[in-house]
């Protein structure tokens, strides 16, 4: 009897402790998110091991990628003719940085994930430069007057890109090309028309493990921006296959060294927008659109001079929201978007507000600098005011296809009328936020972005192009 009763409480201690480790439940009040069990014990056992041996359990260590990446700088050179410098391992070694320091708020588990991300996107993008050097002949694939949206993020590009994705005319890239392999053979059209395409199960599994670590991440992320396989996406997927970290300005604390890397023009990133580039001719040789790519990710404010590098003809628009709301929301996306990798412990509302607000506002005098300047590109770049984007979308469209000079159809108009209908703004649930959260209020965010404001938000401005072209309509805000 005293061997079963022993059996006993070890398989019911065995049963609970399983139970335990998966049940989900928020690892800290502040948490955004659900997290299983397994995951909150491999923090809290971190944690420990850490203040008793006095160093981390996981790190971050840039020289684990550094003999790949330098294969890679080769490589590309010689299929793509992208520049060999040592420019991206310098900003690896700077994100690694900001992200090892004490005040960072990236968890044990975020290590753990941001390593195996980095890995993965380095597969992937391998993938990309072996299909390149079997099928050379896909690099003289013309990309025409793509269509490339940028400015902050909250402000209606997602919604912008995926109306002018209903063109039948154009092409943007779906998730799940974006995180496949383009060999045997990329998409086809009546691959995409028909989404039978197998590659897609494979990046739904990826969604299915998310949903294992947190049940309610999904739901939660879906408020501020849908996302699936099957969605339209921001081609930033591909940026990071070249080991840009957009979450690396804001969770590094006080570290500087990645800001510094992304303002500092010594340093080329035009690596970045080759593969991109390289990216879209392969899939444009199964399937080129009639017209233009429509491409869009805020991150290009960073990069404007490597993407105007690459691609000349290339029309931009950027789109414009009052700051205090785009300063707010992105505060609670940026938290949100990569919840499961946050040590919510170490969060500092406030200092978190602050490190949003800094990297928008140097988002905001980028976009400036280049309009001020006397380039073709900027000249005949379109602005694009949140409140006319969802006032009067289809003709917010009409305008920067006349601006442009895109073909008009209406089919396009058809096209676009179902995909407002279908798609409703908050269909997922509203999202909750506020500058007040973060430790922010309107008065420190119209100090920031005075000079923004005053050039993209003047209701007595209107912003026109090289030949006195007026580019947004001027209305009161």
């Amino acid at each position: 009897m005293r061997i079963i009763r022993v059996l006993l409480v070890v398989v019911g201690t065995a049963i609970l402790g399983l139970w335990l480790a998966w049940r989900p439940q928020k690892d800290n009040p502040n948490s955004l998110i659900q997290l299983r069990g397994f995951v909150r014990l491999i923090n809290r056992v971190s944690k420990i091991y850490e203040a008793v041996l006095g160093q981390p359990l996981f790190r971050l260590d840039p020289a684990t990628f550094e003999p790949q990446i330098m294969a890679f700088k080769i490589a590309e050179h010689e299929v793509y003719g992208s520049p060999n410098t040592p420019s991206e391992i310098h900003g690896l070694q700077a994100l690694f940085r900001g992200l090892e320091a004490p005040d960072s708020i990236l968890s044990p588990v975020g290590k753990i994930l941001t390593k195996r991300e980095i890995k993965n996107r380095l597969q992937h993008r391998q993938q990309v430069l072996d299909y390149a050097r079997q099928h050379p002949e896909v690099l003289q694939e013309p990309i025409r007057r793509p269509l490339i949206i940028s400015g902050f993020p909250r402000s209606g590009s997602s919604f912008l890109q995926r109306l002018l994705a209903t063109d039948p005319n154009a092409r943007s890239p779906f998730l799940w090309e974006m995180r496949t392999d383009p060999a045997p053979k990329p998409p086809t059209k009546a691959d995409i028309d028909s989404m039978s395409d197998p590659r897609i199960a494979l990046v739904q599994k990826g969604f299915d493990s998310i949903a294992k670590v947190s049940p309610d991440y999904l739901d939660v992320v879906n408020r501020y921006h849908e996302t699936s396989p099957t969605n339209i996406d921001e081609e930033v997927q591909l940026l990071r296959d070249c080991t840009w970290n957009n979450i690396g300005g804001t969770y590094v604390g006080e570290d500087e060294s990645y800001r510094q890397w992304i303002l500092n023009e010594a340093e080329d990133k035009t690596y970045m927008y080759r593969y991109l580039k390289a990216w879209l001719q392969i899939m444009s040789s199964t399937y080129a659109p009639a017209s233009h790519w429509v491409l869009k990710t805020p991150t290009h404010a960073y990069f404007l001079s490597a993407l105007c590098q690459e691609f000349a003809d290339a029309n931009l628009i950027f789109t414009h929201r009052d700051p205090r709301s785009v300063v707010a929301s992105a505060c609670k996306l940026n938290l949100v978007a990569n919840a499961f990798r946050i040590d919510f412990d170490k969060l500092d509302s406030q200092r978190h507000g602050q490190r949003v607000l800094h990297f928008l506002k140097t988002a905001g005098e980028l976009v400036l600098q280049f309009h001020n300047q006397n380039s073709d590109m900027a000249q005949r770049a379109m602005h694009i005011m949140y409140e006319d984007l969802t006032a009067d979308p289809i003709g917010t469209i009409e305008q920067i296809y006349d601006h442009f000079g895109y073909q008009m159809t209406d089919e396009f108009r058809a096209n676009m009328q179902d995909y407002l209908s279908q798609n409703r703004q908050h269909k997922h649930g509203k999202p909750r936020y506020s500058l007040e959260e973060f430790g922010l209020d309107n008065a420190a965010v119209d100090k920031a972005f005075e000079a923004y404001n005053q050039t993209f938000r003047n209701p007595n401005q209107v912003l026109t192009n090289g030949t006195g072209t007026k580019v947004r309509a001027q209305r009161s805000f």
